[in-house]
């Protein structure tokens, strides 16, 4: 068995005329140029394999061995194995610390602390078959501002997030009913939808229609994301189009 890529393999000096060659000494050499030849290969992927054991907590970070602030980087992108599957679960790195790792993936992907992890991989950017867009959690509205007709919910048809490196891209479409007059409609909390922003500058647009287009931006605050047009809406004024594009920092 190779030793690489745990260890450098240490081979011992044949002497000339005093040695015997077995197959061993052949065959250990071949062993470790094929476990380079394969590790190449997958760099080649984007992929940088780990043999680092990677552990899910309950609050659904991932414990990993000391050092993890000096491998890997908040956007990094993240692959792995779950319980056995045959299927590989993806992910961001939303935030890292020296023995604990944040994931991000929305809610295509999760992990929990029953789960076990295997072949984990990391990517500076563009692995192989890594998604760009993850579906986040459907984020609550504040049907104050913005409902069905009915005090429910609007109609959410996309909710998406992706990272590239430290900056967060995130959207939203959604059609209902505007509940009050004013120049509000968007408002929701951050927790559990989206990476929390590092501060308060977010570049935000604001877009609806209902018989007129109204435009306006989008602002974080006490948690929120709030989108705030140029001009009020009419109450009960029925949007066919409430959308949002955010970029931020994480």
């Amino acid at each position: 068995m190779a030793e690489f890529p745990n260890a450098i393999k240490a081979f011992t000096d044949v002497v000339d005329n005093v040695d015997d060659v077995l197959a061993t000494h052949l065959n250990q050499a071949y062993d470790e140029i094929e476990a380079i030849e394969t590790q190449m290969i997958t760099y080649d992927t984007g992929w940088i394999p780990t043999t680092d054991s990677w552990s899910p907590t309950s609050d659904g970070t991932i414990t990993i061995p000391a050092g993890g602030l000096n491998i890997y980087s908040i956007g990094d992108e993240i692959r792995y194995y779950k319980n056995g599957s045959s299927d590989l679960s993806y992910g961001y790195v939303a935030a890292i610390a020296d023995t604990l790792l944040t994931p991000y993936a929305g809610s295509d992907y999760s992990v929990s602390s029953s789960d076990t992890l295997t072949e984990v991989a990391y990517s500076k950017g563009r692995g192989v078959g890594h998604p760009i867009w993850f579906n986040t959690t459907t984020p609550t509205l504040s049907v104050a501002l913005y409902d069905n007709g009915s005090g429910g919910q609007p109609t959410i048809s996309k909710s998406k997030a992706c990272l590239v490196g430290r900056t967060c891209y995130y959207k939203l479409l959604s059609s209902g009913v505007k509940a009050g007059t004013d120049n509000l409609l968007i408002r929701f909390t951050v927790a559990g939808i989206i990476p929390t922003p590092l501060n308060t500058e977010v570049a935000g647009n604001f877009y609806a229609y209902s018989a007129g287009y109204y435009v306006g931006v989008c602002l974080y605050s006490g948690g929120d994301i709030i989108s705030i047009g140029s001009a009020n809406i009419a109450d009960n004024a029925v949007m066919t189009n409430g959308s949002i594009a955010l970029v931020y920092e994480i």
